[in-house]
């Protein structure tokens, strides 16, 4: 599986430019997570359903990272929806984003781990896009044992056509 990294800095415009190109795609399917603070939502690139990312602060059913919280059970279903994704073969798979969370071991850390373990699987996907703020980058790579994965500033620079993998 060919690995990317879409970097930039925070409210940068990631999510944004990277909805416009998975429209303009088939076989993208994953996570989007548009919306900024308390209004941040998940979105199911394949489907466009969309749910509440957010929970109340100091609540039990809630991770918490700086100011925000976020609903251990909307991770739970956008993880599904990641988990299914990586049981079709081929295609681009995009997860919105990669950060501070998963660097304390939440969020999506656990599926990451098994999608990038998956990925050398033959039905996975062929193309995994990671979000990640460029502050994170080197830290999201040495976890996750990235070192290789291409960085990108724009999904304009992400190939035209799936890579082989």
């Amino acid at each position: 599986m060919n690995v990317f990294l879409l970097t930039g800095p925070i409210e940068s415009g990631k999510t944004t430019a990277l909805a416009t190109w998975a429209n303009d795609r088939e076989e993208v399917c994953g996570i989007l997570m548009p919306g900024t603070g308390a209004d941040r939502r998940f979105l199911d690139i394949a489907t466009g359903a969309s749910w509440p990312a957010s929970a109340e602060p100091g609540s039990a059913e809630a991770f918490t990272v700086g100011r925000y919280s976020f609903s251990i059970a909307a991770f739970a279903r956008a993880e599904n929806v990641l988990l299914e994704a990586v049981k079709k073969a081929g295609g681009w798979l995009l997860i919105d984003e990669i950060g501070k969370l998963e660097l304390a071991g939440q969020g999506f850390d656990a599926t990451l781990r098994h999608l990038l373990h998956a990925g050398t699987q033959k039905a996975s996907p062929t193309a995994l896009v990671l979000v990640v703020r460029d502050s994170l980058v080197d830290a999201i790579q040495e976890r996750y044992g990235l070192a290789a994965a291409a960085l990108r500033r724009h999904p304009s620079e992400l190939p035209a056509a799936l890579p082989n993998s």
